[in-house]
């Protein structure tokens, strides 16, 4: 089990993109949360955690984007995972 902490920059605040994760966790298995930095309105920031398989699964849908939304890049950074979270949430503020 896996667990980073992401800073997504890019066409991510008011394009639905929170709930795009949440569909995207949904796909994979993943779990963790996703919210919109109130400070930078180009930054997202997300954690998530999984097998490398589905978090590699998760991260290539993310890049892909679901058309409204525009990924440029992404900051990841490991930490410890969190055995008793089984789900993911799309928080309003972060």
């Amino acid at each position: 089990m896996k667990r980073v902490h992401c800073e997504v920059y890019g066409k991510v605040q008011s394009t639905g993109f929170r709930d795009f994760c949440w569909r995207c966790s949904r796909k994979t298995g993943v779990s963790g949360w996703v919210s919109n930095d109130l400070s930078d309105h180009h930054h997202v920031v997300l954690e998530v955690q999984g097998e490398e398989a589905q978090m590699e699964k998760f991260f290539s849908l993310l890049q892909k984007g679901d058309g409204r939304c525009q990924v440029d890049s992404i900051m990841k950074s490991e930490m410890p995972a969190d055995p008793d979270e089984k789900e993911f949430q799309a928080r309003h503020r972060f």
